[in-house]
């Protein structure tokens, strides 16, 4: 949830808007994350995020991996959700620029 009302944030705030429904949006973006299980200490955390026109025609996806320590996200995400949000963004970005 923290995640998704970051990313919402920080799409408002670099668009200007966000759409209340899929049928009006101009683009779509779509995230998934995973968390492996802990290694020494450490999970891998891979999100992908998937841009389409608001038809569906798929524009590009965004990927993320970073690895963080055990247990860091297994409660609330808080600032760390602003922070992952936010790289995401500049490949959405880039993505919708080289749509336009």
């Amino acid at each position: 949830i923290a995640l998704f009302r970051s990313l919402k944030y920080l799409l408002k705030r670099e668009f200007g808007r966000t759409a209340f429904s899929e049928e009006k949006a101009q683009y779509l973006v779509k995230g998934i994350a995973n968390v492996s299980q802990p290694i020494n200490g450490q999970s891998d955390v891979a999100i992908t995020w998937l841009v389409t026109s608001g038809d569906g025609k798929e524009l590009g996806k965004v990927r993320q991996n970073n690895k963080v320590p055990e247990g860091s996200l297994d409660t609330r995400w808080g600032q760390m959700a602003l922070t992952i949000a936010n790289g995401a963004m500049l490949g959405i970005k880039d993505v919708v620029n080289q749509y336009n």
